[in-house]
């Protein structure tokens, strides 16, 4: 008997786990809030520009990922994608990797010789990590959990100039973060694997791969989820769709959306506690269209700069989107400090005062140049926050998933790594936990 399974969002967890249960002879749809698939995967048009919705960059660690870019026949498609940056101190410029460098970091101004020395108290964890972990999956990383943080590990075993002017760039441009927040088990989980991964985007935008699932699928936009339920006989979902309310019986449901939605959603399931344990981070990106090109340029600011940008760059065009072409325009990230004021202000969606003195230092033509209003991009659940402690609770919670069969089960990025390679990983992940329990 073909098993009935719905799947609560269409990011790139869910794209996934649908598109492998349909590939197993499931009857499968999907349910999304938005009126386009891939959630933090996506590639969308605001006032005229296109954005990404969370993602910047892939990794060729992202195994599950490939795998589908092959399956789909979009793997020509991706390329290489820059990697290196400059960092701006408040004394001087340094060029940075995002994946590690020995050739930049050794000749990194400020990181002292003794610290570049003690690089190497590293190597017994990294060579640990890269053999024992799976960089797609945080759990793998429980051993490491020891309740230190990434700033504490990275001091001690190093150095505060190394950490300052190396390690917490990497994490507050891309990720949003600030160090001390996050467990040293991210940290290691990654760092094993980095030094050998390439950078990469799709040549039609970070979105690519996701809407190449969405065409393949039965996907219904508009869907508001309200209440997830599931019981030894099957699972149901109620939701809103034109002003009216109504439910949809399965034999599983699959819930991929962010954990705190989860648990909101799933307010009967035995493990709800695990979900009052997920958080995520936050991001304000505002982008500034330029009527003609600017000059290329990027500028990354450590913690110790004054500014209130974080990432800062100019961008003439940008070739790696749906359509392959973008109007020019400045690309300004808030930092994590500056996210913090936007959000206490109570009015995230317009926070453009926050960081408009520091725009107009950088390019002293921008309101001659604007065209058009500046866009406000306000991400309210950017990234799960690894903090000490959560890799040890995304074992449990996952060893459980695994052991008991059930009628509703859970993917999604919290559940596996903050980027989209471990939300694809999730969603395959979960597939294969359904398929063992109800199709075997």
């Amino acid at each position: 008997m073909t098993k009935k399974i719905i799947v609560v969002g269409a990011g790139i967890a869910g794209l996934t786990a649908a598109y492998k249960l349909r590939q197993a002879g499931c009857e499968v749809s999907l349910l999304e809030r938005e009126s386009y698939a891939g959630g933090r995967m996506a590639d969308v048009t605001m006032n005229g520009l296109n954005v990404h919705t969370g993602a910047t960059i892939i990794w060729s660690f992202y195994h599950d990922m490939m795998e589908l870019a092959k399956e789909l026949g979009i793997e020509d498609d991706l390329v290489d994608y820059q990697s290196v940056y400059t960092l701006d101190n408040g004394e001087r410029e340094i060029k940075l990797s995002v994946a590690p460098s020995a050739r930049l970091l050794l000749k990194n101004p400020a990181v002292s010789l003794a610290s570049k020395a003690r690089l190497t108290a590293l190597l017994p964890d990294m060579v640990a990590s890269g053999l024992k972990t799976d960089p797609n999956f945080i759990h793998t990383a429980a051993d490491f959990d020891d309740g230190e943080n990434m700033a504490e590990y990275i001091e001690k075993r190093v150095g505060k100039d190394f950490l300052e002017n190396y390690v917490a760039p990497l994490f507050r441009i891309p990720w949003s973060w600030n160090v001390e927040e996050i467990s040293k088990a991210y940290f290691l989980s990654i760092l094993g694997h980095l030094t050998t991964a390439r950078t990469m985007i799709f040549r039609n935008g970070i979105g690519q791969l996701s809407r190449a699932l969405a065409d393949s699928l039965p996907v219904t936009y508009g869907i508001e989820v309200v209440r997830i339920s599931g019981t030894e006989d099957g699972a149901s979902v109620e939701y809103r769709q034109d002003g009216e309310q109504r439910a949809i019986d399965a034999d599983v449901v699959i819930c991929a959306t962010q954990g705190t939605k989860a648990g909101m959603l799933a307010t009967d399931y035995e493990d709800n506690g695990f979900f009052d344990s997920v958080r995520y981070n936050r991001c304000a990106i505002a982008y500034y269209k330029l009527k003609s090109p600017p000059e290329l340029m990027d500028r990354w600011y450590s913690r110790e700069h004054p500014s209130k940008i974080a990432f800062y760059a100019q961008i003439p065009d940008d070739p790696y989107t749906p359509s392959g072409k973008q109007a020019p325009h400045l690309y300004c990230e808030a930092t994590p400090e500056v996210i913090e004021e936007i959000y206490q202000s109570g009015n995230p969606h317009t926070f453009r005062c926050f960081i408009d003195d520091d725009v107009k230092k950088l390019y002293p033509a921008v309101d001659n140049e604007l065209e058009g209003p500046v866009v406000e991009q306000w991400i309210d659940e950017m990234l799960p926050i690894i903090y000490p402690g959560y890799a040890r609770k995304v074992r449990d919670f996952l060893s459980e998933m695994e052991t008991n069969r059930s009628s509703l089960y859970f993917c999604g990025d919290y559940l596996s790594h903050s980027h989209t390679g471990g939300a694809c990983a999730s969603g395959r992940l979960v597939a294969d936990i359904v398929k063992s329990h109800h199709l075997n």
